[in-house]
Parts: C-alpha cells; sequence; structure tokens
C-alpha cells in the first residue's frame, strides 16, 4: 500500500517562484544589503534584525513578505532600528 506524502503547508514547490515581498519588506531588504555593503552598524541580515527585535526570524520573514499581519509594534521596532528607512508609515 502506497500512500502519497502531503507536503508542509506553505511550504512552495521545488522550483517555484521566489515570493514577493511587501513593498515595505523590500524597503528593509534593501537597507539590510546597503548596511551590509557599507559595513554599517546595526543589523545587517534578517537574523541579526530578529535577534535585535527579539522576534522569531521565519515570523520577521513572513511579516515581511505578507503571509503574516504585519503588528505595529514591529513596525516601530524595525524603524527604531533602522533609522534610514524611507517614510513614516506602513503601505498596508
Amino acid at each position: 500500500m502506497t500512500t502519497a506524502l502531503a507536503k508542509r503547508p506553505g511550504r512552495p514547490p521545488r522550483g517555484a517562484a521566489p515570493r514577493t515581498l511587501t513593498p515595505f519588506g523590500s524597503a528593509v531588504v534593501a537597507a539590510l544589503g546597503a548596511r551590509r555593503d557599507a559595513l554599517a552598524e546595526g543589523p545587517r541580515t534578517l537574523a541579526e534584525l530578529a535577534r535585535v527585535l527579539n522576534v522569531d526570524k521565519m515570523t520577521l520573514q513572513r511579516a515581511l513578505d505578507g503571509q503574516r499581519r504585519m503588528r505595529p509594534a514591529l513596525e516601530a521596532g524595525i524603524r527604531a532600528a533602522m533609522p534610514e528607512l524611507p517614510g513614516g508609515a506602513s503601505q498596508a
């Protein structure tokens, strides 16, 4: 008897296009890349940003790509950790 193995929920199939980011998520990733390139102080990767914010990395990733709602406290924490981000409010 053979049974088909179900893929884990939320996991994209192999070879699928990467998930797109929200406009705010794109700005965060661009700012992290600029910090990394300039060897600037502060978080330079999503993992470092998640540690600074004291949140799980996947929670942060899902909020930035729109799979999870961006809570105002999380957005405020990101903006406090990265003052170079443009705009004052989210585009949601």
